[in-house]
């Protein structure tokens, strides 16, 4: 199986800095000419099924993405791929979670991933989560090349499995919209690229016009 993981694009919450979480953040007006831009660079890709968080950014995204694949396509919607629940720390700027919630703040940025978050998931059940799901969804696709449109704390929880290593967001970045492919085989995973956002513009804010049509190779 071939998994394309991408993160949603940018969404409102994450021009605020506020902690999101689960909390359902449309998308910005970046957001969406990110995922028209995630959306070309994937058009000619032959990709047999999409998932995605049931989050409006992550679906907003996928839609986004499906529009440019052949033939009539949705994305199938999980609950497991949201995001890490962060309790009473989600809507809150990075500030206010220091100064109202100075120990849960150090538990969530910490490496230790059996540390409780109040109304939360500690990082030990979130990446539980993620990876029952994505353990089922490879043992139903062995043969196929499937997409998920997720959160960047999902695609992270997906590298610490694969590499075996401490989920922390703080040293491992993925920009909105950025593609990262893993592979299952053999009963193996590895993973063949982190983080590609080669569609964006990074040297603006804003970005040209796309093309109606995929400019696919003959």
């Amino acid at each position: 199986m071939q998994l394309i993981m991408i993160r949603h694009a940018q969404s409102a919450a994450n021009i605020s800095g506020q902690l999101t979480g689960q909390i359902d953040s449309p998308l910005s007006d970046l957001g969406h000419i990110q995922a028209a831009a995630v959306a070309e660079r994937l058009a000619c890709e032959p990709i047999d099924c999409f998932y995605a968080s049931d989050l409006q950014r992550a679906v907003l995204t996928a839609e986004a993405i499906c529009s440019r694949q052949p033939g009539s396509r949705q994305p199938v919607q999980h609950g497991w791929l949201r995001e890490r629940h962060g309790g009473v720390l989600q809507g809150l700027s990075k500030q206010q979670r220091k100064s109202h919630y100075p120990q849960l703040h150090a538990a969530w940025k910490s490496d230790d991933p059996n540390l409780p978050i109040q109304g939360g998931e500690s990082r030990r059940q979130f990446q539980d989560r993620v990876i029952a799901g994505i353990k089922k969804l490879a043992s139903q696709h062995r043969d196929d090349t499937i997409a998920v449109v997720a959160h960047a704390g999902v695609l992270l929880a997906m590298f610490s499995f694969v590499f075996n290593c401490p989920q922390n967001g703080n040293r491992l970045r993925c920009a909105n919209t950025a593609i990262c492919r893993f592979r299952f085989e053999l009963d193996l995973w590895s993973m063949e690229c982190w983080g590609d956002s080669a569609h964006l513009d990074q040297g603006s804010a804003t970005m040209p016009a796309l093309p109606r049509e995929p400019s696919c190779p003959p």
